[in-house]
């Protein structure tokens, strides 16, 4: 699994201020996807607003099914593997209470 990014607005924190928060999960750090599952389930009990990008695949589809799940495209210029660049399918995973 690619890339995950949480976005937590000023509005959205108890002191006003602004979290943002991106790690690549390729590389056998596939552990750590489920770790971010658990911070944005905390941020959802307290109320708190959040959107996160990350990878369009079955597992993070799956992981965060209780959440709003928006597919967006993304261009990518960069990879070492040439065939791979272009536009690919991206999730915007979100929770806005109420």
């Amino acid at each position: 699994m690619p890339c995950t990014t949480i976005l937590v607005g000023k509005n959205a924190t108890y002191d006003g201020s602004t979290m943002i928060a991106r790690n690549d999960d390729a590389g056998g750090n596939d552990h750590f996807t489920p770790k971010i599952k658990l911070e944005c389930d905390k941020l959802r009990e307290k109320g708190i607003s959040f959107l996160q990008s990350n990878s369009d695949c079955d597992a993070i589809r799956e992981l965060y099914q209780d959440y709003e799940i928006y597919t967006v495209h993304a261009k990518r210029s960069i990879n070492s593997n040439a065939t791979k660049r272009g536009e690919i399918n991206e999730v915007l995973i979100r929770y806005v209470p109420g």
